[in-house]
C-alpha cells in the first residue's frame, strides 16, 4: 500500500483518501465526485477500512 499525505489529507494507492471533516473523519474514493464511503471519530477505523477495502480488490 503506497500513503502520502498531502495538507493533511492522507492518500492511500491513489485510490482513496482520508480527511478530518467537521465532525469525523472521512473516507473518501479517488473517483470524479470524490464519493463519501466511510465515516468515524477514530483516524484508526478509517484506516482500517482502507486496508480492508484494498485487500479485497486485491483477492487477499
Amino acid at each position: 500500500m503506497e500513503l502520502n499525505l498531502f495538507n493533511d489529507t492522507w492518500v492511500f494507492d491513489d485510490q482513496y483518501f482520508i480527511i478530518c471533516g467537521p465532525s469525523c473523519y472521512e473516507v473518501h474514493r479517488m473517483d470524479k465526485d470524490g464519493t463519501n464511503v466511510y465515516e468515524s471519530e477514530a483516524f484508526i477505523d478509517c484506516l482500517r477500512y482502507v486496508w480492508n477495502e484494498l485487500q479485497e480488490k486485491k483477492g487477499n
